[in-house]
């Protein structure tokens, strides 16, 4: 390869990763949506039982795929993007599955309530630390800090843990949503 063609295809490189990181801070509706709704899981668990998971689940999958179509129309996604939104969607999967088994192997102890309080902070870091990776910096701090919050949560006592879960997990979404926001009404 000759050294014009190199540098072709690295700026080439740059404006595809420019171009992923504009419109992935388009989607900032969802991590709003998502932050409320993770707030009103975890705080619905001390009232309720874990039960309201299985209505903000579906409710929130159908208000994406809502908020998808109104933010995606007419305009084709990059590939990238396409990229990491497969990747974060089969993470996701498999996480689900995974906690699934879990639910049916376990009982109601504290200690599965606890672990699984846990388990979504840590696999959400986990998607936006791999995401972040190709998108943005402050993807990956957001991600980095629900995964140590998530350790630190998990040894909180359980409805101290719910409490915690909701304002830091939710929160930090909520707050990733407003940053991406603001870029989007920045370069708008």
């Amino acid at each position: 390869m000759e050294k014009k063609e190199m540098v072709d295809q690295i700026n080439y490189l740059k404006e595809l990763a420019e171009h992923t990181r504009v419109r992935a801070a388009d989607g900032y509706q969802f991590f709003l949506l998502w932050g409320v709704l993770w707030i009103i899981g975890y705080i619905g668990s001390i009232y309720f039982t874990y039960i309201v998971w299985a209505i903000i689940g579906p409710v929130g999958g159908i208000l994406s795929a809502w908020l998808g179509y109104r933010v995606n129309r007419g305009r084709p996604a990059p590939l990238l993007l396409k990229k990491i939104g497969w990747l974060a969607l089969s993470l996701l999967f498999f996480s689900s599955v995974l906690a699934i088994a879990f639910g049916f192997l376990g009982n109601e102890s504290q200690h599965l309530q606890k672990f699984f309080n846990a388990y979504w902070p840590f696999i959400i870091g986990v998607i936006y630390t791999s995401a972040g990776i190709f998108m943005d910096k402050n993807m990956v701090r957001v991600g980095i800090w629900l995964l140590i919050m998530s350790v630190v949560g998990f040894f909180l006592p359980l409805i101290y843990q719910e409490v915690y879960f909701a304002i830091i997990g939710g929160g930090s979404i909520i707050i990733s949503g407003l940053v991406l926001r603001k870029k989007v009404l920045k370069n708008g």
